[in-house]
Formats: C-alpha cells, structure tokens, sequence
C-alpha cells in the first residue's frame, strides 16, 4: 500500500486490489497501521470465538420434583 500525499493534512491510501476494509481503517488512524493479512487474522479470531460462543453446552440437568 502506498502512500500519497495532498500537502501533509491528511493520509490517504490509493484503492487496490477490492481493499475497501483496509484503506478505510487505515485512513480513519491516519497510517499505514495495518495490511490486509492483519485484518484477515483479525477475523479469523473472531470467527473462532463465535464459533465456541454458538457450541453447544453439555450440562448435566436435574429435574427437581416438588
């Protein structure tokens, strides 16, 4: 990712290669802050950690009787 300049005010990264999520997180932090593989790694955590929220309990139940 490259960076271009419009007189120093602010950063901004040319758009490639279907890129939107990067170039937009990167020009709202004013940098080249992350790549495409960080933001990859970054779901694919959080693909893992919904898939052990939605995994189903196995809990032993006990009915109560009155």
């Amino acid at each position: 990712m490259e960076r271009t300049s419009n007189g120093g005010m602010l950063y901004h990264e040319v758009q490639e290669a279907n890129l939107c999520a990067v170039h937009c997180v990167n020009t709202v932090l004013q940098g080249p802050f992350f790549s495409e593989f960080d933001l990859a790694a970054v779901a694919s955590d959080l693909d893992e950690k919904e898939r052990q929220d939605i995994r189903p309990i196995n809990v032993n139940s006990v009915i109560l009787k009155p």
